[in-house]
């Protein structure tokens, strides 16, 4: 308390004239019961109305004297409490400048402005009601029993056990409040911590609500700058630039039926439109692959170097419609991961098509071959072909280093690239790149 009594200076004189003012106000109302007395004793005693008036306009003058006191009381000391606080304040603010980072960090921004205001506020208060009250209180404790003791000395007695217990009484609930007062204020840190992690969210949401806006708005302006990275083209005109292409190998992506994106891989289209070719300008192709586990299970038990009849395509619709081949059994391996992803994903075999020139994975399970490494796997090296056709939509990275040609062909399945054929039902309209706008 000693060290924060050099913030009242500069209101030396108001911290002095507060309790000054509240004992004077004290002094008026001490008579009041000393005149209560007199017009019982006296006026009504002796049925003396001009003495019962007289006392009564002293009563009233006394109340207007006393107000006037109070009054300035609470002048001086909300004027002294008020510049007390302001000083701590500033002081307060200037200590917390000279604070490191670390030491900011350990103490807590809540706690921070908790001390800044609410703390701050406590003692302000205190200082308030301490030049209120303290000469107040004990002045008007002592003087009742002064003048009670003047009017009674039995009572007296009374009056000081009452005091006594009162007293005990203020002092326990002191005793029990001062630690709920600890747990308030900590209460207190924790509301400050949300209503500014609340507030400074709100902040950073608009700021990225800003940004969004001016992302979309950037994306919107550039609309019809954003393409494909790569080569695309209808099923006819793929395949065609495929065959023309001097080098090889071509990688051609059924992308309709792209396993990496969750499609079954199990469509025959492509080879049914490979197979309708009248000429194929010397190139071999390789399907990689087309899934169909009954077939796998029907190779089991096949040794490497048999021809032997399959029907290859699962039926699920007529993108995957079965076709019959005659073939040859060349390898029977395992579909590996990709991407860093390790493990045997099914079993595979390696069939090359009598009578076209063609070699067919065909896979046990959904998998996607996207790596040099899964082709070798299945006994194929993608070197050896004119033509790959893969069950992708945008080439991956290993195949499109090593192909002459990397194309993608806009065929229908479950996964179709071309946006315009797909048949929305339940968008808002116009929307690009659906619609032209």
């Amino acid at each position: 308390m000693h060290k924060l009594m050099r913030y009242i200076k500069g209101y030396e004189r108001q911290a002095l004239l507060a309790p000054l003012f509240k004992m004077l106000e004290a002094c008026f109302e001490l008579f009041v019961p000393l005149v209560i007395a007199s017009i019982i004793d006296t006026g009504i005693k002796n049925q003396d109305a001009a003495f019962i008036w007289t006392r009564c306009g002293l009563l009233v003058l006394l109340a207007a004297i006393g107000l006037a006191s109070s009054l300035t009381a609470q002048w001086f000391s909300a004027t002294a409490a008020l510049g007390f606080g302001t000083a701590l304040r500033k002081d307060l603010f200037r200590h917390i400048d000279t604070l490191s980072y670390s030491e900011l960090d350990g103490i807590g921004t809540p706690t921070l402005v908790t001390r800044m205001t609410s703390d701050i506020n406590q003692v302000q208060n205190g200082v308030n009601l301490t030049l209120r009250l303290l000469l107040r209180s004990p002045f008007i404790v002592i003087g009742a029993l002064i003048m009670a003791f003047s009017i009674s000395p039995k009572l007296t007695l009374l009056f000081i056990g009452v005091t006594i217990m009162v007293s005990l009484i203020i002092w326990a609930i002191m005793r029990v409040t001062v630690p709920i007062y600890h747990e308030a204020q900590n209460g207190l840190d924790r509301v400050t911590l949300l209503t500014r992690e609340n507030y400074v969210g709100a902040r950073v949401v608009r700021a990225f609500a800003r940004q969004a806006d001016e992302l979309a708005a950037f994306v919107w302006d550039r609309r019809h700058e954003f393409h494909y990275t790569g080569t695309t083209a209808q099923p006819d005109e793929a395949l065609r630039m495929a065959l023309d292409c001097p080098g090889k190998p071509v990688f051609l992506t059924d992308s309709g039926d792209n396993t990496t994106s969750g499609s079954v891989g199990a469509n025959t289209w492509v080879l049914r439109q490979v197979m309708a070719l009248s000429g194929t300008k010397g190139k071999n192709f390789l399907f990689g692959c087309i899934t169909d586990p009954a077939v796998v299970a029907q190779l089991a038990d096949v040794p490497e170097g048999t021809q032997t009849h399959i029907r290859l395509g699962m039926d699920l619709d007529e993108l995957s419609r079965p076709v019959e081949l005659d073939v040859t059994v060349k390898h029977k391996g395992r579909l590996e991961g990709f991407l860093g992803y390790q493990g045997d994903y099914g079993a595979c075999v390696l069939v090359s098509v009598e009578g076209y020139p063609i070699d067919i994975i065909v896979a046990e399970v959904s998998h996607a071959v996207v790596e040099l490494h899964q082709f070798e796997a299945a006994g194929a090296h993608c070197a050896d072909y004119g033509v790959v056709i893969v069950k992708q939509g945008y080439i991956f990275p290993e195949l499109k280093t090593l192909g002459a040609l990397s194309v993608m062909s806009l065929t229908n399945g479950a996964t179709l690239q071309d946006t315009r054929r797909l048949p929305f039902k339940r968008i808002m309209r116009p929307m690009f790149p659906v619609d032209d706008i």
